[in-house]
């Protein structure tokens, strides 16, 4: 696999539906645990959480499957940073088999909060996570834009 996955993993059976390929919520979840391997990556992680009770919620996430996913399938998640905010960040996902085929693209917008008080609360990001965000924004502006994306969805009304 390539080595710019984020999370790589084998489908295991318990992932498997009665159409035998991979249960639609199983790719989500392979792009959220690539999305905890960037929160390490910036400095987002559990330790950050403890550390200052500011971690990350996911506002919204559009999926779109592009190719079935079956038992034994070894299958990574490679993740762009889109853009990025004081407070949000825009991540772009591929789902992909070993063998480089597109599985699904994933698409969500994410929100830094404080979990002080009340209610969680959207907050900057602190000047040395920003920092790693930038440098990892420049870095992903230099892969070539994907044609497609996961974005918004809707019904399409002949008038």
């Amino acid at each position: 696999m390539s080595g710019g996955f984020l999370y790589q993993t084998v489908v295991p059976p318990e992932w498997i539906d009665f159409n035998g390929h991979m249960r639609d919520g199983f790719y989500v979840l392979a792009v959220s645990y690539a999305n905890d391997a960037l929160f390490a990556e910036l400095g987002l992680g559990p330790d950050y959480l403890a550390a200052t009770n500011r971690t990350i919620y996911n506002l919204e996430q559009h999926t779109r499957y592009v190719a079935e996913a079956h038992e034994g399938d070894r299958i990574g998640v490679d993740m762009r940073l889109l853009d990025a905010d004081s407070k949000r960040l825009h991540l772009f996902s591929e789902v992909r088999r070993a063998d480089g085929l597109l599985l699904a693209l994933n698409e969500e917008m994410l929100m830094h909060v404080s979990r002080e008080g009340d209610r969680p609360a959207a907050c900057p990001f602190p000047d040395g996570v920003m920092a790693k965000i930038e440098a990892r924004r420049a870095r992903d502006g230099r892969r070539p834009a994907r044609e497609m994306r996961a974005g918004p969805i809707g019904i399409r009304r002949k008038v």
